[in-house]
C-alpha cells in the first residue's frame, strides 16, 4: 500500500521543517483538517491516526477533524493505512499551533475642541493583567494644520497622570527618538521636528489613567488627544475611555477614533452622556446627544435615547463594566455593537442649534 498525505482547509501553508518534516501552523481556536489520500492498494481501507506516536482515540476515518484547536493538540502527526495486503505509515507532518490573540483595542483618539482642559481617562487591564505597557500619548495641535483642520490648538501641553500623581509631561515634542520609533511603529501621522505638538512614551502597569491637555499661552482650537499601545505588550489592554468636551454647531465635531485589532469580532458599549451629567453637577450639559459609528466613511450604526432600543442589554452590559447607570427614559445616546478588526470613529452630536457638554465613552465588553 502507497500512502500520500495531504493537508487540506489550512490557515496557514505548509513549509519545509527540521529534517525534511512537513511543518503545518494552525491557529488556537480555529478547524484544523489532515486527509489521508491512498494512492494504491485494493480496498477496503482503514485508518488510524496518530499523535506523537500514540493512537489518537476514535481517529479511525480517512479525514482527521479537529473541531478548535487547542495549544496542546500540537505535536508530530501520522496515519496507518490498512488493507488485506498489510499496512503503511505516511510521513509524519509536524503541526504547530499559535495561541489566540483575542482582539482588543490597539489605539484610540479623541478630536474635541479645547477651549478649556481637554481631560481624556483611559483604563489598561483585563483578565490577567501582568507587567507593564508601554503607551505613546500624543497631543497634536500644529500637525492637524498638515490634515487640514483648520483653528488648531497652537502649542498643546500634555500631562498623563494615574492613581499615584504625574507618570509624564511633554511641551514641544523636539524630535525625541523615542517617540519618533514608536509613532512609526504603530502608524500614527508624522509630526514635524519643530513643531509645538506634544508628545511622550511612557512605561505603565494596569489601573486607570488620564491624559489632560491645555495650551501653554492658554489658548483654545482643536486638538486630537491619542493613545497607543506598543506592538507586543503585555497582558494588559485598554479596556475603556471616556472624554468630555463642548458640542455646538461651531466647535470641531466631537469624535473619538479607534482600532480593532485581532481575529475576531470585538464587543463594544459606546455612550454619548448629556442629561445624565447633571447628577455630576455639570453645568449645562448638551440635553439630546446622538452617536454616528463610522467605518472610514462609511456610516454602519446610530444610537439616540439609548432607552428606546436594546435597553435591558446596554444597562446590563454597562453593569459588567463597571459604568455609571444612565436613568431609565433619559435621551442619553448608547449603541452596543461587535466590530471586525478595522479602523473606525463615532461623532457625538446634537441636534441643530443645540450647544453643552457631552460625555463620550468607549468599553470593551468581556
Amino acid at each position: 500500500v502507497w500512502l500520500l498525505v495531504c493537508c487540506t482547509e489550512m490557515r496557514a501553508a505548509a513549509s519545509p521543517g527540521l529534517n525534511g518534516v512537513v511543518v503545518e501552523v494552525a491557529a488556537e481556536g480555529q478547524p484544523f483538517v489532515l486527509n489521508a489520500e491512498v494512492g494504491a492498494g485494493t480496498a477496503p481501507f482503514t485508518f488510524q491516526w496518530y499523535r506523537n506516536g500514540a493512537p489518537l482515540p476514535a481517529a479511525t476515518e480517512q479525514r482527521l477533524s479537529i473541531a478548535e484547536m487547542k495549544v496542546d493538540d500540537a505535536g508530530l502527526y501520522a496515519v496507518v493505512v490498512s488493507n488485506s495486503a498489510g499496512s503503511a505509515a505516511s510521513p509524519p507532518i509536524l503541526v504547530e499551533v499559535t495561541a489566540a490573540q483575542p482582539s482588543r483595542l490597539a489605539n484610540v483618539a479623541i478630536v474635541a475642541a479645547a477651549d478649556e482642559a481637554v481631560v481624556v481617562g483611559f483604563t489598561l487591564g483585563g483578565a490577567a493583567s501582568s507587567g507593564t505597557n508601554r503607551l505613546l500619548v500624543r497631543a497634536a495641535g500644529p500637525a492637524l494644520g498638515v490634515l487640514g483642520v483648520e483653528g488648531a490648538l497652537p502649542d498643546p501641553v500634555l500631562e498623563l497622570s494615574g492613581a499615584n500623581g504625574l507618570v509624564a509631561g511633554n511641551d514641544n515634542w523636539d524630535g525625541g527618538e523615542r517617540v519618533t520609533t514608536l509613532s512609526a511603529a504603530v502608524g500614527a501621522f508624522a509630526f514635524s521636528v519643530n513643531s509645538q505638538d506634544a508628545a511622550l512614551v511612557a512605561d505603565v502597569p494596569a489601573g486607570g489613567y488620564t491624559a489632560r491637555v491645555t495650551d501653554a499661552q492658554g489658548q483654545s482650537g482643536t486638538v486630537a488627544v491619542e493613545i497607543y499601545e506598543a506592538p507586543g505588550g503585555t497582558t494588559a489592554r485598554l479596556t475603556n475611555l471616556s472624554a468630555r468636551a463642548p458640542v455646538s454647531a461651531t466647535a470641531a465635531p466631537f469624535t473619538l477614533g479607534f482600532t480593532v485589532s485581532g481575529r475576531d469580532p470585538l464587543r463594544l458599549l459606546v455612550r454619548g452622556v448629556g442629561p445624565s451629567l447633571s447628577q455630576f453637577d455639570v453645568a449645562a450639559p448638551l440635553a439630546d446627544p446622538r452617536l454616528h459609528l463610522f467605518r472610514r466613511a462609511d456610516l454602519i450604526a446610530s444610537g439616540d435615547d439609548w432607552g428606546e432600543v436594546q435597553a435591558p442589554a446596554v444597562a446590563a452590559a454597562a453593569s459588567a463594566v463597571g459604568a455609571f447607570p444612565l436613568p431609565a427614559g433619559s435621551r442619553d445616546a448608547a449603541l452596543l455593537v461587535a466590530l471586525e478588526p478595522g479602523s473606525y470613529s463615532v461623532q457625538l452630536t446634537g441636534p441643530a442649534g443645540e450647544a453643552g457638554l457631552a460625555l463620550i465613552e468607549l468599553y470593551a465588553l468581556p
